[in-house]
């Protein structure tokens, strides 16, 4: 395979070099008004992350929570909700979940100075998610609009090249009886792709996904 190198703007108006096959687009660079929003994008995003996996993407952006000096714990948040009952059906999961967007879908875009949008389907979230885990669907938009920290890096599938820009929400609250609950949200092309949740205590985890540029962080 033909490579080449191409220098990629980030939104906060960095630049990058990446590696890519010659003629593939890095797959980045989109205007938010003009994306189409839709549920048949918000499935391609969940359905590529799952046949996928984790494992067949390397990261190209360098940097992690020690590089900037971030805290290695993460600080519990008081949650604004509680754990709902577990849903029985996906249309119990998608009914709470038009409540919770106030419909079908939505787009929230993140940040004051840096825009990092992520658009959120009831439908295609019900669908790929355990049922068992629909009780901690509360916690999702409190991940989204209010995470601790939001990390942004250039990936590179290991068989075909293809080259995308994730952004990763990780955020932490307390449950009751003084339990955490570490959630972290993924997003490509403003579509959201995966959203997944661990005990507090599973801390190694985590500290992987805080990795490439760190662009908001309080």
């Amino acid at each position: 395979m033909d490579w080449e190198e191409r220098e990629v703007r980030l939104p906060d108006g960095a630049t990058q070099t990446v590696r890519v096959p010659r003629g593939i687009d890095p797959g980045w660079a989109y205007n938010v008004g003009e994306t189409a929003w839709g549920r048949r994008l918000s499935d391609e995003a969940m359905e590529a992350w799952r046949r996928q996996g984790a494992a067949s993407w390397e990261r190209l952006t360098p940097g992690d929570w020690q590089s900037y000096g971030r805290p290695k714990s993460i600080p519990l948040d008081q949650p604004a909700s509680m754990p709902i009952a577990p849903a029985k059906f996906v249309s119990e999961a998608e009914e709470y979940l038009r409540k919770l967007l106030g419909g079908e879908e939505k787009a929230y875009g993140i940040g004051s100075e840096i825009k990092i949008p992520v658009m959120i389907n009831a439908r295609t979230l019900a669908e790929h998610i355990p049922l068992d885990r629909s009780a901690f669907l509360p916690f999702l938009l409190e991940l989204i609009v209010d995470p601790f920290e939001v990390w942004l890096s250039f990936e590179r599938h290991k068989g075909t090249g293809k080259v995308e820009l994730r952004s990763r929400f990780i955020k932490a609250v307390r449950l009751e009886k003084g339990r955490g609950l570490l959630m972290m949200a993924q997003s490509v092309g403003g579509q959201l792709e995966a959203w997944t949740f661990f005990p507090i205590g599973n801390l190694s985890y985590l500290q992987k996904q805080r990795a490439g540029k760190l662009l908001l962080a309080r």
